[in-house]
């Protein structure tokens, strides 16, 4: 083989260990925003757990308000139309709190289905930049190889 011809084998050789190195570099790149994102989903499943144990705590302050409620009722028929609206209006927060907690379960659940799909997506992307490091392990080799047979070449 010709110098010229073994020089542009070495060139292309070289070009398709750049592009394989930017490939990974893209990878880690891709790699480090899907962390970062289940790292977001992680700090938004803890808020939102928080705010389904405040949620809970407020249901239940709004039940022992009502059950208060119906106390009064029945001991003090003189104030029964003051203690009704009390308790519609203890009851319509109580309604709301429900939904607010069942809007917060099932956004919890919509969460955590999510964060099982980043892991998944997460280690999906390691095991790729697994196999492109190796790969650009072995054209690295390959290519030290080349320049080796080259070397070799110009010194005869």
């Amino acid at each position: 083989m010709s110098p010229i011809a073994a020089r542009k084998k070495t060139i292309i050789w070289m070009i398709a260990a750049i592009v394989l190195a930017v490939s990974s570099i893209a990878l880690g790149a891709g790699l480090i925003v899907s962390h970062n994102s289940l790292t977001d989903t992680r700090n938004q499943l803890t808020d939102t757990q928080s705010a389904l144990s405040s949620t809970q705590s407020t249901l239940a302050d709004t039940e022992n308000s009502l059950s208060a409620a119906k106390d009064t009722l029945a001991s003090t028929e003189a104030t029964l139309a003051d203690t009704q609206t009390t308790l519609d209006t203890t009851a319509a927060a109580l309604t709301d709190t429900q939904t607010t907690l069942a809007s917060t379960e099932a956004t919890l659940a919509e969460t955590q289905g999510t964060l099982a799909d980043r892991e998944t997506e997460l280690s999906a992307t390691k095991d790729t930049l697994s196999n492109t490091e190796a790969t650009l392990a072995e054209t690295q080799g390959t290519l030290a190889d080349r320049e080796t047979e080259l070397s070799a070449t110009k010194d005869t």
